[in-house]
């Protein structure tokens, strides 16, 4: 019997990288970003910017979001579910990657490097399950995956696209991935 396989999103799902993005554009001499609607971060100009993607700190400054690190350790102890830490690799891979993988080893020391990818084609990663916080991603791993199932991890810059999402047989949320072993556990029974 072959595994349940679970996508599992980083930034705006375990890491909070709206925070950090918001330490260094600070650190840097530039105003915080208000964090109420989705923005493209690989194409935003400007030297604080650049600055700010240039800096390996961006995805390694912050502690996870609280509770997360139980919520990832009850699934691994999940015998027949198996985690993917599936991310995009931002604006400098050669910072990026590293930076996220050294964070993910830090905070989730059990991870090894086989269930990392660094991709900004989510969607055609097969799997059960993806969990996201980037309605985009969701839509078009959905498509490439009708038979899988998808939790939006709601959060203030995809709050428009929640009707949308529900209304796609999107599971949506509010507190994260915690009880993520309980929905899983409800979905395989059904």
């Amino acid at each position: 019997m072959s595994k349940y396989r679970v996508l599992m999103d980083m930034d705006g799902v375990l890491y909070p990288f709206e925070e950090a993005f918001n330490q260094l554009c600070v650190k840097y001499g530039g105003e915080p970003i208000e964090f109420d609607h989705w923005m493209d971060f690989t194409e935003m100009p400007g030297d604080i910017v650049e600055k700010v993607w240039k800096d390996p700190n961006l995805f390694r400054i912050n502690k996870p979001y609280p509770g997360t690190q139980q919520a990832m350790q009850e699934l691994d102890a999940m015998d027949d579910v198996e985690v993917f830490y599936v991310t995009s690799f931002g604006r400098n891979p050669d910072i990026t990657i590293p930076s996220k993988w050294l964070w993910l080893k830090r905070w989730y020391p059990w991870v090894n490097e086989k269930r990392f990818v660094a991709t900004r084609a989510k969607w055609y990663f097969r799997g059960d399950l993806l969990v996201e916080d980037f309605p985009y991603n969701i839509k078009k791993w959905k498509k490439e995956n009708p038979h899988g199932d998808a939790v939006l991890v709601q959060q203030p810059w995809n709050a428009d696209k929640i009707e949308e999402m529900v209304d796609m047989g999107v599971y949506i949320s509010p507190k994260g991935v915690e009880k993520l072993n309980v929905f899983i556990n409800t979905l395989r029974s059904k």
